[in-house]
């Protein structure tokens, strides 16, 4: 595969106490799969992939008196899917008159398109301090969605869009007690209006803060999830996804409370929730009878092993679990470690035999964690050493379909050099590591599910060049942002 990605952003401070910026980024990525006999899996194919992603941005901020600041970002992203053909290849397409076949011929070089996700968000949002210790948090949300698929979706294109309006106050009034209340409310122009509110709270005695809270989510089906459709191959099976208009909006109960410690260089804490998730969106496996007739030439000769999937709502879903952090800073040394633990019981009607049937939520692992050690000085004014140990891991992760994936644990060890001075216009730092240092690779074969998709030992070097430059800043200032930062 080939990689190529070109960023910017730009900030510009029109007045101490207002900053605008823009950022832009384009990214192209090709798969270029061998067909010189040397791998089995790749020679059946006669294109390759080819992706291209781009996003915009532009946004300022305005910090007013009494730390209170109003903060407006619009934001545009975009990720293109295509195929490019390597040789000639009966696909679906349309003929020079927009007739729609399932056997129309493309060329070498040529492109056709997959998908096309096009997302716009415009978000506003303000927080004020008010008397008696409050804080309120306010904004309003807008959201466009855009999928262009005309191989993968009757009509081509699809849309939808979202409003939404937020409002949060926090209440600080006892030192040792915190409260914190809100309430969103969204407008889908599919699914109507939805309020979710939100409750929480923090207790303080001394190093320890005991947390609890309540919530409620709401979530729209994707237009992928309710148009989108495609067919997959995987060694002697063949997958049929389809999407389902008659998805209902999914919504949730989220439950959680906590405990925590700081003091003396330690963090650690302790939570425990449950989210009841209703007419929960996922993929389940169906009867053929639920394709389309309209789409019977994708079931071949009926000779081939074909699996329908599709988007249906679960009629329960829950998932519980428990998460546990810590880290402790000694110095120039930081140790920390992370672990979860997820349990998950879903059910989904089944329309064949008029029951309830339990279903596994894809891709869910008992376990999972990730532990890491650093070691960062600065020898002298010109020079800082970071050194890093860093390890994840994860038990079998389970799918109704072609087996569970295996877990996994893989580490890396990474460095960096910074040079030159911290107040310097510019400064260089120079990374060098190994990842996957003991060569963790899963060598399942397709079409089973993998427990890891990491590569094998990897070593890794990279440069780069920092350029300051700027008015000075009072010591205050520094000393602010340092607090905000923390």
């Amino acid at each position: 595969f080939t990689n190529w990605q070109v960023a910017e952003r730009l900030t510009y401070s029109v007045t101490p106490n207002m900053e605008l910026y823009a950022d832009g980024s384009y990214y192209r990525k090709s798969i270029n799969r061998p067909t010189d006999g040397k791998y089995a899996s790749c020679d059946v194919y006669t294109y390759d992939l080819l992706y291209r992603n781009a996003s915009a941005a532009v946004g300022g901020k305005w910090k007013m008196k009494n730390s209170d600041v109003v903060t407006l970002d619009i934001d545009w992203n975009r990720h293109a899917y295509y195929y490019e053909f390597t040789a000639t290849t009966l696909m679906d397409g349309y003929d020079p008159n927009g007739k729609f076949t399932h056997y129309f011929p493309y060329f070498p070089g040529q492109t056709n398109l997959q998908a096309d996700q096009q997302r716009v968000m415009a978000l506003l949002k303000g927080t004020f301090t008010l008397p008696y210790d409050n804080t309120l948090s306010a904004g309003a949300e807008y959201r466009m969605d855009y999928l262009n698929a005309p191989m993968r979706q009757k009509g081509g294109d699809a849309t939808d869009n979202t409003v939404a309006m937020y409002v949060q106050d926090e209440f600080n009034t006892l030192p040792w007690f915190n409260v914190t209340a809100g309430l969103r409310l969204n407008h889908n122009e599919s699914f109507g209006f939805r309020a979710t509110p939100k409750v929480s709270a923090m207790w303080s005695i001394g190093d320890v803060r005991i947390r609890a809270g309540w919530s409620q989510g709401f979530k729209s089906p994707t237009l992928k999830e309710q148009n989108y459709h495609y067919v997959r191959q995987m060694g002697a099976k063949t997958y049929y996804y389809m999407g389902n208009r008659n998805l209902k909006a999914q919504t949730s109960d989220y439950f959680m409370s906590g405990v925590e410690y700081r003091g003396g260089g330690l963090t650690a804490s302790a939570s425990v929730y449950l989210n009841k998730v209703h007419d929960m969106i996922t993929l389940v496996n169906t009867n053929l009878a639920s394709i389309p007739s309209d789409e019977a030439p994708y079931l071949g000769d009926g000779s081939a092993d074909i699996v329908p999937r599709k988007y249906m709502n679960m009629e329960r879903a829950e998932t519980r679990g428990i998460d546990v952090n810590a880290s402790y800073q000694y110095k120039v040394w930081t140790v920390g470690a992370n672990y979860s633990y997820l349990d998950t019981d879903a059910e989904v009607y089944d329309e064949k035999h008029s029951r309830l049937r339990s279903v596994t939520i894809d891709g869910m692992a008992h376990h999972k964690w990730n532990a890491f050690v650093t070691y960062l000085r600065r020898f002298s004014p010109q020079y800082r050493l970071g050194i890093g140990l860093y390890g994840r891991g994860s038990s079998k992760r389970y799918y109704q379909n072609d087996g569970n994936g295996k877990g996994y644990n893989i580490w890396k060890v990474s460095t960096s050099h910074d040079f030159g001075r911290s107040t310097s216009s510019m400064g260089y730092r120079v990374e060098v590591g190994v990842d996957n240092i003991f060569n963790r690779v899963d060598r399942t074969p397709r079409p089973y599910h993998l427990g890891t998709t990491a590569p094998p030992t990897t070593v890794f070097a990279s440069f780069r060049l920092q350029f300051h430059q700027g008015h000075k800043v009072k010591k205050a200032t520094l000393k602010s942002q340092r607090m905000d930062e923390e």
